[in-house]
């Protein structure tokens, strides 16, 4: 129903998976979490409206960022993708490498390749 493939649970947001998107919304299991995942999508459209080159774009948002759509990601999960991520970002200038040092975290599921190239899925902190 709905093409929904996967769905997962983060601290303060859920993610569901379709084909061709990711849809993020914070969880409900209290008040704070709930402003806490409002917040992280906030961040996450904020940055994504800079273009930088290894932020997954948000595509769309609605009900002011309480929800978020991003294409989707492949997330392989592995060591050898994180590192290439951290290995990569050298490549831009060391501001926006210290940028992404202190938005994304060191965590195998939160990097993917999106149309061949390495990006980060959760930088929304």
């Amino acid at each position: 129903m709905f093409g929904i493939k996967a769905r997962r649970r983060g601290s303060y947001r859920n993610v569901l998976l379709t084909k061709k998107y990711a849809i993020k919304f914070p969880v409900f299991s209290s008040f704070e979490d709930f402003l806490r995942g409002i917040l992280c999508n906030i961040n996450e459209v904020k940055y994504s409206e800079i273009n930088f080159k290894y932020l997954c774009p948000v595509l769309k948002s609605y009900l002011a960022s309480i929800i978020i759509v991003m294409p989707i990601v492949n997330v392989d999960g592995s060591k050898e993708t994180l590192e290439r991520f951290w290995e990569d970002i050298l490549e831009v200038p060391y501001s926006e490498q210290e940028m992404y040092k202190n938005i994304v975290e060191y965590k195998i599921d939160s990097i993917g390749y999106l149309n061949g190239r390495v990006v980060a899925v959760d930088y929304g902190h």
